[in-house]
């Protein structure tokens, strides 16, 4: 290659770089707004229910219905969800799931890079991978796919599976 068309790859790598870690800040912007939108629209409502202005069991019984995970359940004192086939965290029973990432969080990035990496792919794979959410992973068997469900959402991604 010429010198001048490896200037003008490192370039476009250096401007793909730019424009992905923009990206990921207005990312983050964006989440941060909306976290605080429902912190207030969630104080608001427990003012309401104080006051009297909204009946507290319609609310928590549309909130028992709305809640799916069991970790949300337990911080209203629910019980666990019973686990049945529209429940999207039980296990597939296809011979082959697709892992998709839909998002991560930024925070954790190195970990989930490291939990990628444990999958065998090498840095500039994840990188790409990363770069383009939401991204299929990885196909395997729906034992081992939930396995490697649970250790990328540890690492903080929002993992789905798909038969």
């Amino acid at each position: 290659m010429t010198n001048k068309l490896e200037k003008l790859l490192k370039k476009q790598e250096e401007l793909q770089a730019h424009i992905l870690k923009e990206k990921n800040q207005l990312s983050q912007v964006e989440r941060k707004l909306d976290i605080r939108r429902k912190i207030i629209l969630g104080s608001l409502m427990l003012d309401m229910m104080k006051k009297g202005k909204l009946d507290e069991n319609n609310i928590m019984k549309e909130l028992d219905d709305f809640l799916s995970r069991d970790t949300e359940r337990k911080l209203f004192n629910f019980p666990p969800h019973p686990k049945d086939k529209s429940d999207p965290t039980t296990v597939i029973k296809s011979s082959t799931v697709e892992i998709i990432i839909e998002d991560y969080d930024f925070q954790q990035k190195i970990a989930l890079i490291k939990a990628l990496r444990a999958l065998n792919f090498g840095l500039k794979e994840v990188k790409n991978l990363l770069s383009t959410l939401p991204t299929s992973v990885i196909k395997v068997d729906s034992t081992k796919a939930q396995q490697i469900k649970h250790n990328l959402v540890q690492a903080g991604a929002k993992v789905i599976l798909k038969q």
